[in-house]
């Protein structure tokens, strides 16, 4: 829904700050407390929000043909290929880092067709679309190969690769194909949200999952 008004460096960009709403519920929920880097990390992505808010400009896609559907359903077997190679060029960490950035190919592949789905609201129009069936196969391509990433790395370089493709790849693609835009005289502005709500997304990613991996000191059993 939020595809279908704002531009995809906003929408994208904001998704990837949603790591923060993780931090603020362990902290609330679990009595976590946030270390000095993740609120350093939270601080410089509500800097990024608000540029983002006030710059980005609400608008309808550009429309597209039939070459930017047919794409889009080459780009699926382009991530399987990559997902499917990916194990066979690296193990551990580094493995984790591709299937990770992969993955994000995937999750963005899901965010570029949502922004480009041409509908008039009826489920059938949905259904007939081509790029409604090319999201879905994103989506699960993304789900897929992030669960592999998990399997052979640390979450932190899944995560952080992951975000980074999910944000950079899908943004350029909607400026250069889809009219996206930032609001007249706030360009600048919002490419400084947009690197900023990136940067803190990552640093979050990075901070949250070095923390969780930390040893704890021992203590009594819980009753």
């Amino acid at each position: 829904v939020a595809l279908q008004t704002l531009p995809l460096f906003a929408v994208q960009a904001i998704s990837a700050s949603s790591i923060a709403v993780t931090v603020l519920l362990a902290a609330i929920v679990l009595g976590s407390r946030p270390t000095k880097r993740q609120l350093l990390a939270m601080g410089v992505l509500a800097l990024g929000l608000v540029a983002l808010a006030v710059s980005a400009a609400p608008d309808d896609p550009r429309r597209v043909g039939t070459r930017f559907a047919v794409g889009m359903w080459v780009a699926v077997g382009v991530v399987a290929g990559l997902g499917v190679l990916a194990p066979r060029l690296a193990r551990g960490d580094r493995a984790a880092v591709l299937l990770g950035a992969v993955s994000g190919l995937g999750y963005g592949g899901t965010a570029i067709c949502a922004r480009a789905l041409e509908a008039d609201g009826s489920l059938v129009n949905v259904l007939e679309d081509p790029l409604t069936w090319a999201l879905l196969l994103h989506g699960a391509l993304g789900i897929a190969f992030f669960a592999a990433a998990l399997e052979r790395g640390s979450v932190s370089v899944a995560t952080a690769s992951q975000y980074g493709a999910e944000v950079l790849v899908p943004s350029l693609i909607g400026l250069v194909f889809l009219g996206d835009r930032a609001r007249e005289g706030r360009v600048g502005l919002a490419v400084a949200g947009f690197v900023l709500t990136l940067a803190g997304a990552l640093a979050l990613a990075l901070a949250s999952s070095a923390e969780e991996g930390a040893p704890h000191p021992a203590g009594p059993a819980p009753a």
